[in-house]
């Protein structure tokens, strides 16, 4: 199927709902502080033939939560069902949350928030206990998706490299690229012993956290640190901050103190490790000298968190698992991207590939055939004759 037949496609199966909104002059309407809301009266599901489950295996058939990481360059990767616990711990979601969902989560709304041009968190609070999660990435993917132009110029180069190459690996399809939905971070909190001023910080790419509190848990603040994220926040009475790392006159870049359990210890017998122990190192000074500044107290007191990680734990075990509080239907709160959507690949995909295609057709001059024009065939005179 053709490009303009995809569109075609998707703007009949949409009619006149709207179910993917997203920043940009594109055509469609700009995300405001208003929020963009879901509206259609009927699930996703529904129309796509139900929940897709890309969890893999099952919570419930996994017995020893040390089978779900495996050490990396910089730490720990985790996968699901796996959770970081205080003192480097991994334990199993079905012990700390019930109902936790199997199918791709979608937030109902988003509000586009602003990182703070104050660069400070706010000050810890008299009684506040602090929340300290800090990972370097996420992988557990949810149905929101931003990114920036540059990524899309990116995806966009690639695709026309590839064509002028002939190659017989690109398709129409691969313009899109990979882009992929927010990976969440599951933040449960189950401390109750004083209000939970909450630290969530990541080093690489894009993370959504959703903070779950258990009952009789106070927020009494969140600052999200790291190069661009979304939250999912939990009702209270409580305010947001989001600290940018993206330059470095903000926030310096997240970083953890380097443990002989990373693999950059255990796989480079033989070889000289000491400049990428020394830039982690250094990297690591940085960060905790402004967060003792700012927090009065190491990046690393009672932090949770590993390189890769899906689900955190603040605070005990419960003695019951606690309901999950999911993403789907809620209000998130997402930094400044270009490009926001919410919908699934079905809907999103056709959309964002005919988009790149017309932003490649203006770039062409009208005519997207002239950045790729067929072989001339020279006639000799001879040939004429």
């Amino acid at each position: 199927m053709s490009p303009t037949q995809l569109f075609l496609a998707f703007a009949a199966m949409l009619g006149a709902v709207v179910f993917l909104s997203f920043t940009g002059e594109t055509g469609l309407s700009a995300a405001d502080d208003s929020g963009v809301e879901n509206s259609s009266g009927f699930s996703l599901s529904q129309i796509f033939g139900g929940p897709v489950d890309l969890m893999g295996e099952a919570p419930d058939k996994v017995s020893d939560p040390e089978k779900l990481r495996r050490p990396e360059f910089y730490g720990w990767k985790a996968k699901h069902p796996g959770v970081a616990a205080y003192g480097d711990r991994i334990l199993l979601l079905r012990d700390i949350v019930s109902n936790y969902p199997r199918e791709v989560q979608y937030p109902a709304s988003y509000r586009v928030a602003s990182f703070d041009p104050t660069c400070t968190p706010r000050p810890l609070g008299d009684g506040e206990a602090l929340a300290n999660v800090s990972v370097g990435r996420a992988d557990l993917e949810s149905g929101m998706l931003a990114f920036s132009t540059a990524t899309l110029v990116k995806a966009n180069l690639y695709w026309l490299e590839q064509n002028y190459k002939k190659s017989a690996y690109i398709d129409d399809e691969d313009i899109i690229g990979d882009h992929k939905g927010l990976p969440i971070v599951n933040v449960i909190v189950t401390d109750t012993s004083a209000p939970q001023y909450l630290v969530l910080q990541h080093w690489l790419g894009k993370v959504l956290w959703n903070v779950v509190p258990a009952p009789g848990v106070e927020i009494a603040h969140i600052a999200v640190i790291g190069p661009g994220a979304a939250l999912s926040p939990p009702p209270g009475d409580y305010d947001v901050q989001f600290l940018s790392t993206r330059g470095s006159d903000c926030v310096p870049v997240v970083a953890r103190n380097p443990r002989q359990t990373w693999e950059m210890f255990l796989r480079m017998d033989g070889v000289d490790k000491s400049e990428y122990e020394q830039k982690a190192r250094t990297a690591f000074t940085t960060y905790d000298f402004w967060f003792r500044q700012h927090f009065k107290r190491s990046a690393e007191f009672d932090v949770v968190g590993f390189d890769t990680t899906q689900h955190a734990l603040v605070g005990p075990v419960p003695e019951t698992p606690i309901p999950y509080r999911p993403l789907t239907g809620a209000d998130v709160l997402v930094t400044e991207f270009d490009y926001i959507f919410v919908a699934p690949p079905d809907v999103r995909d056709p959309f964002l590939m005919q988009a790149q295609l017309d932003m490649l057709t203006v770039a062409a001059g009208g005519d997207l055939g002239l950045l790729t024009p067929e072989p001339m065939l020279r006639e000799t005179e001879e040939a004429v004759q």
